[in-house]
């Protein structure tokens, strides 16, 4: 019974460290940065162009999540890289590398903490400009905003045309400060509409009914493009 009781202690210690290797290889499995694609080759030259070149978002970590399209976003005919990191959730970064002669040349970064990179519709006024949005994840202490940005390159550099507020909290105290904001474009004119909400909730307890909530107040704006930036009407 003695040498049944210890075979099978013995057994069980040795599942337990095997399980527990598994665990563990696992767990480190999915906190290393992993392949986005089919094309490991491609994946792996990403990845070390982001190593080399990124200032903004902390670098690739074990937990960092990165991604990357291939985007003609300037004027030649040619698909550019375009790469763009989450280290936390206030911290990332963009970048962006043209083809020359088969080799991805560094443009420019933005510190924006984006999780993907929509194309606008050409303007109007030059249907050859490529117009882009991008959502930036921001904040800090008792602060956390989505702004959002409309940009282009031109002549090697990223312009950006226009941002708002998409979404804002900020803690202070007993007051909460809430913003919701939206946009469109109207595409027979390029002109963008904006709008923002905003309401304030005021609380001197935890007890949620005895919080006070102020009205929302909405407003609205028109941006008109100039050829280089959206500038808002009436302003």
């Amino acid at each position: 019974m003695k040498n049944m009781l210890k075979k099978i202690t013995n057994k069980q210690v040795k599942w337990f460290i095997f399980l527990g290797i598994c665990v563990g290889c696992f767990y480190l499995y999915t906190l290393w940065p992993q392949p986005l694609t089919d094309n490991l080759e491609a994946d792996e030259l990403v990845l070390e162009l982001i190593q080399e070149h990124a200032e903004y978002g902390g670098g690739i970590g074990s937990t960092t999540k990165w991604g990357y399209k291939f985007m003609n976003v300037d004027e030649d005919v040619e698909e550019e890289l375009v790469a763009f990191t989450q280290g936390a959730v206030h911290l990332g970064t963009l970048l962006i590398f043209d083809d020359v002669d088969n080799n991805y040349v560094f443009i420019e970064e933005k510190g924006w903490n984006v999780v993907d990179i929509k194309e606008v519709v050409p303007l109007v006024e030059n249907e050859n400009m490529k117009l882009f949005y991008a959502p930036n994840h921001t904040g800090g202490t008792g602060y956390h905003a989505e702004i959002g940005y409309m940009w282009y390159v031109k002549n090697g550099k990223i312009v950006e045309a226009w941002s708002g507020i998409l979404k804002e909290e900020e803690y202070f105290q007993h007051h909460v400060q809430f913003k919701i904001g939206a946009f469109t474009m109207n595409e027979s004119t390029s002109e963008l509409y904006y709008w923002l909400t905003s309401t304030q909730q005021s609380y001197s307890t935890q007890d949620i009914e005895e919080r006070e909530l102020q009205p929302a107040v909405t407003t609205s704006s028109v941006y008109d493009f100039n050829g280089g930036v959206f500038i808002q009407q009436n302003e």
